[in-house]
């Protein structure tokens, strides 16, 4: 132990790659072996272990922006100098980390309100739209792109609160006066054994991608979506009694305006197969 200590004592390294030495190396220290290699090109020795350089990106990031659910909206640009494999809300976080925001040129501005909860793809809650398509900001990432300019603006389906917040109230309500739950548990004879396609479709995060994207969702007050029609399927499959009556609902409020488009499948975080819930609920 004594031999290790004057081994590290006497040779340290820098994390810039720079060779340290000490002044005076204790006595009874063995001889070292000449001056190590230069780490490889893209890293760095800090202390015994190379490291990899973290590369960096420059980027322009415009968000729109919006005050309060009554102001006017208003693009505002940024700039990003940080980490190259960062996340669109590893991005936002790095724009709202200093006390002092300030735009591109310089301006003192207000941080960017956005809202997260799990940032693992699991909540729904950082759905936005980023370069114009509607995605989970925990899940999108700065090396996909392409460019050096990334847009980003809140859901344009649902009301804004401020900035990247919205407000999705609608999905909830809908499902609400619809009476959507199982209740007691009496699944159909042809639903039993089928637990693969109701865990499938239990994964809606009711994150609204699904009906952002979609050309038959306007404000949700006739046609409901993707994310209705998903619970049509667990609670018609789950309880025989209330089947009837929630086809019925689900014809109403989405079977008779879907248009196929699927372009929900397309975006869904959680990869369900709504194509496989219309067929079964359109028996």
């Amino acid at each position: 132990m004594k031999v290790r200590a004057a081994v590290q004592s006497a040779h340290r390294t820098n994390c810039d790659g720079r060779e340290k030495k000490d002044e005076q190396a204790r006595p009874g220290a063995l001889p070292l072996r000449g001056k190590e290699p230069a780490p490889p090109k893209g890293r760095l020795r800090c202390g015994f272990v190379t490291v990899k350089e973290p590369v960096t990106e420059q980027l322009q990031v415009r968000i729109l922006r919006q005050e309060s659910p009554v102001a006017e909206p208003r693009w505002e640009t940024f700039k990003y100098d940080g980490p190259a494999d960062n996340s669109v809300a590893g991005l936002l976080d790095y724009l709202n980390y200093n006390d002092d925001i300030t735009d591109a040129d310089g301006n003192r501005t207000t941080r960017i309100s956005w809202e997260h909860a799990c940032m693992q793809g699991m909540c729904g809650a950082c759905a936005m739209v980023i370069n114009g398509t509607p995605a989970l900001a925990c899940e999108t990432f700065l090396r996909d792109f392409k460019g050096k300019e990334i847009t980003i603006r809140p859901l344009r389906k649902f009301p804004v609160i401020r900035d990247l917040i919205v407000d999705r109230t609608v999905i909830q309500e809908n499902l609400m006066n619809a009476n959507m739950y199982i209740g007691e548990y009496k699944p159909s004879d042809g639903d039993k054994g089928k637990a693969d396609i109701a865990y499938a479709v239990a994964k809606c995060l009711k994150c609204g991608l699904c009906m952002e994207v979609c050309p038959n969702y306007v404000n949700g007050k006739n046609f409901f979506g993707a994310a209705f029609a998903n619970d049509c399927y667990l609670v018609a499959s789950r309880n025989s009694a209330k089947a009837g009556e929630i086809r019925k609902i689900y014809g109403e409020h989405f079977g008779s305006g879907c248009s196929k488009d699927l372009s929900c499948m397309k975006v869904c975080p959680a990869g369900i197969p709504i194509l496989g819930i219309i067929a079964r609920m359109n028996r």
